[in-house]
């Protein structure tokens, strides 16, 4: 599961994607909310989380961002990590990199917040990247418009938007 773009300093804001025809077979895709999965987060964990930066790198990209993240409308927080771009927690040795994403991947990708769906023909769905976790979908049928971008930001440390990793 993923988040578009997390590589990037300013992930995409949110996707829509349709199925094209009748006669394509599209597979399935899934969604976490990564609301809930914050929520189901016990509280020390949840307030560690919210302090925390990780590092998200693909095909060369790289960018830091919160762990936990404020929503920029609601200001609703939620977790910002996906096993699919998040490699490390930034200013913690590997190991106990390794083991606090690996608590915070099976909370953002846990059965209770997860929903899945199965595309048919005419299917349209829209989701806001900012809040919500995907999977990849085998369909290519598929139609996909991404908005991109605006930088996240965190809940608790003094944020600096014109810094910029990579």
């Amino acid at each position: 599961m993923h988040a578009d773009h997390s590589h990037a300093a300013e992930p995409s804001i949110a996707c829509i994607a349709q199925a094209a025809g009748p006669e394509a077979r599209y597979g399935e895709i899934a969604f976490a909310d990564q609301r809930a999965a914050l929520e189901g987060l016990p509280p020390g964990l949840r307030q560690r989380a919210e302090e925390l930066r990780a590092e998200h790198r693909h095909a060369g990209q790289r960018a830091e961002h919160p762990v936990v993240r404020s929503h920029p409308i609601t200001g609703a927080p939620s977790l910002f990590v996906n096993p699919a771009f998040t490699t490390r927690i930034l200013n913690l040795p590997q190991a106990e990199s390794d083991r606090l994403l690996a608590r915070l991947f099976a909370a953002a990708t846990a059965p209770p917040v997860t929903w899945r769906h199965g595309w048919e023909a005419g299917d349209l769905l829209l989701w806001d990247n900012r809040a919500v976790l995907h999977t990849g979908s085998p369909a290519t049928a598929l139609h996909r418009t991404r908005i991109e971008g605006d930088r996240p930001l965190g809940l608790r440390a003094m944020e600096m938007p014109w810094v910029v990793a990579g």
